[in-house]
This record gives C-alpha cells, structure tokens and sequence, in this order.
C-alpha cells in the first residue's frame, strides 16, 4: 500500500517528464490534489478505475490479515499431543497422552476457538486418543486404542461439543487406528489384518473383515459405499461395507 501511495504521489512528476523523452507524447500536466477523489483532476481520457485500491471499495479493517498473521492465542497441553485437533461448533479438540502415578492414559481437552481457554476435559484410563475425525459440524469420532490386555479392549466413542459422549463401541482388537468417518459409516483398522466398520449413528458394529494383508498405521478412508484402507504391502485395498474385497 505505501508503494501505490508513492506511485500516485509521483504521478504529476512523470507527466511532465515523459515528454522530455518521448516526441511523440503529449499529456496534459496533472495538479496535485490532497482529496481521495482524483477524477476530477485526470484527464477525460484517463479512467479511474486505474488507481482504485482495495481500501477505496472495502472499509479499512483494524483486525489481523493474511498479510500480517498473529498470534490469537495459545495454549500449552500437559502431555504428549496426540494426532490432529478437529473443530466443533465453537471448540477446537486436543488430544494428548500423560503418564505418571495415577495419571496414565489419554485426555481429551476442549478449548473455545476464541479465546484458548479449557471448556471441559476427558480422560481415558489405562487407553490411548488415537485419532480425531468429525462426523457432523458438532460430533466427533475418538478411537481408544488400549495400552494392552491388562487395561481392556480398544473403543470407539462418539462426542458432541459440550463434552457428552453419545456412544461408546468396545472392539476385540486392541490396536487400532484414528478413525474415519464417510457417510454413514466410520471405520478403524487393527490388529494387522482387521478392518471394523460401525454405524455412526449408533456405534453398531455393521462388519468385522479380515484382509489377505497386513495393514498401514494410518487411519482409512470411506464413504457411503466403499471403505479403503492402505496396507504394508504396499497396497491399497478398497472393501464393500459388508467387507467383501472390491479390488
């Protein structure tokens, strides 16, 4: 913006010099003028659309931009984060993993999108927050893989933003996957070879498929009617939702 400024202050200079090197042209001399409004000092054939800014169409804006990123807010998560915060409505989700007498697990933190600061909290004993994904502009999936058989078997919650869980699906595998959520349906893979396929409505189990191969750690992706999941092969596999192999 102080560039254009300095091009439009200089634009009655370059009328009166450009003649001096060009025979051929022939401007007009421009006044100078102190008023935002200079098409009454330009030319008949000068258009003002030429020095139009952004400023002359949109209000001046006191806020942060693109142009000048700031700093909202931060916030300093006790534990290990883990995976990809998700928004909900008016909350951003954080996972992270503390460990300590009496403090081993997952946590799950709520913090307002505003302002930083903690809405609610949820721990996970004896788990691990595997992954986030959201559903819904207000519910996300949270997979719980276990931190082995002495603590119980993986799960897969649903929660809304004020911090209520809707459902909670225990599976038989104990390591599994961040959740992905396609349609109607989520899916998590584990136990290597393991794929679950659950309603996201409810938290019904709708197929359990055993793969020929051994799968990626990464999450996999569906939607309404297929599930496709990366493996060690390296492969990629896509399943039917009741798990039939589709190639």
């Amino acid at each position: 913006m102080i560039d254009y400024l300095e091009r439009r202050r200089r634009i009655p200079e370059l009328v009166s010099y450009l003649p001096q090197v060009r025979d051929d042209l022939r401007l007009k001399p421009l006044p100078l003028s102190t008023s935002r409004n200079t098409s009454a000092a330009l030319p008949a054939a000068w258009s003002t659309s030429e020095l139009r800014t952004p400023r002359d169409e949109e209000p001046e804006s006191s806020g942060p931009s693109v142009l000048d990123p700031q700093v909202a807010w931060s916030y300093t998560q006790p534990g290990q984060p883990m995976g990809a915060p998700v928004v909900l409505d008016d909350i951003c989700l954080v996972a992270s993993q503390e460990s300590g007498r009496g403090a081993q697990g997952g946590v799950l933190r709520a913090l307002s999108a505003t302002s930083g600061n903690l809405r609610w909290e949820q721990r996970f004993p004896g788990a691990v927050v595997g992954g986030l994904a959201c559903t819904t502009e207000s519910v996300a999936l949270v997979s719980l893989p276990s931190l082995g058989h002495v603590f119980g078997e993986s799960a897969m919650i649903a929660i809304d933003s004020s911090g209520r869980t809707l459902w909670r699906t225990e599976f038989d595998v104990h390591q599994i996957s961040a959740p992905a959520a396609g349609g109607r349906v989520a899916a998590v893979t584990g136990n290597d070879r393991t794929v679950v396929i659950v309603d996201v409505a409810n938290g019904d189990q709708l197929t359990v498929a055993t793969l020929p191969v051994e799968v990626a750690l990464s999450a996999p992706a569906g939607d309404n009617s297929s599930i496709y999941v990366a493996c060690r092969a390296p492969s990629l596999v896509a399943l039917s939702l009741d798990g039939d192999l589709l190639w």
